[in-house]
């Protein structure tokens, strides 16, 4: 089977992408799909090599899920590179919009597209509390095994 690739992006791939990354990656995991992978970006470098926030990671280890991931910008190369770049919210998705080549412009969509719940952003977590987190925890996670679901065996 042909490896798929998943790009996830937000802002600055702190809170958001990396947890989507990490939950993607463990459920493909548990459904012996090896042919997947996956990987957060952000639209910014304002965090370039930071790892991901800690309340992100702690959100994701209260759900037996380890983000290992750094921070990194989204590259060019990532247009070609990614059969499906995910972006977080509709600033995020008009930022990728602009930057990719028009062959690549269908594999950029927004990450609720997949939510069971309805389409719309994943909010930004970074300014509030700790249950912010947790909603993205389990908005990211119904996206996550809509997508598993529809990419198939």
């Amino acid at each position: 089977m042909p490896i798929q690739r998943i790009l996830f992006v937000c802002l600055g791939n702190i809170c958001r992408s990396p947890l989507a990354e990490a939950i993607f990656l463990q459920l493909a995991e548990a459904a012996d799909r090896a042919h997947l992978e996956a990987d957060s970006a952000g639209t910014s470098g304002w965090h370039e090599g930071e790892r991901a926030d800690p309340r992100s990671r702690e959100v994701a280890q209260r759900n037996g899920i380890h983000i290992q991931s750094r921070s990194r910008t989204v590259r060019d190369s990532d247009f070609a590179l990614f059969d499906l770049i995910l972006a977080m919210d509709r600033e995020n998705l008009r930022h990728l919009q602009q930057r990719c080549p028009d062959e690549h412009r269908h594999k950029v969509r927004l990450m609720r597209e997949w939510d069971p719940a309805g389409p719309g952003d994943v909010p930004d977590p970074y300014y509030g509390g700790p249950s912010g987190f947790d909603d993205n925890f389990a908005m990211l996670h119904r996206c996550c095994v809509q997508l598993l679901d529809e990419l198939g065996e």
